[in-house]
């Protein structure tokens, strides 16, 4: 299998660490390896996150931070369709083009 990050993923993957890194860079840096390490991990178990709330949706919780991390399995294909902080409203709709 194979990881196909959309716009929107790799936009709030940025994102998130650059708002972590305005406070603490070492933590910005530890956060996105462990979002890059799940991603990693999906491509041996992608079935591994809960069911979505986003039909044909799954979500995968990224311990250790507040990152909910929605994707879709499209046959050989994981698409990453963005990186959510627990705390956010939820998106209904993700954008579906990959980069």
């Amino acid at each position: 299998m194979r990881i196909a990050w959309t716009v929107r993923a790799g936009s709030d993957l940025r994102l998130v660490r650059a708002r972590i890194a305005q406070d603490n860079p070492d933590a910005a840096k530890a956060t996105a390896a462990r979002i890059l390490d799940a991603v990693e991990r999906l491509t041996d178990f992608p079935a591994s996150g809960r069911q979505g709330r986003v039909p044909n949706t799954r979500e995968l919780v990224i311990d250790g931070t507040p990152f909910v991390l929605p994707y879709r399995v499209k046959g050989e294909v994981i698409e990453i369709l963005g990186i959510i902080h627990g705390a956010r409203k939820w998106p209904w709709v993700f954008e579906f083009n990959s980069k």
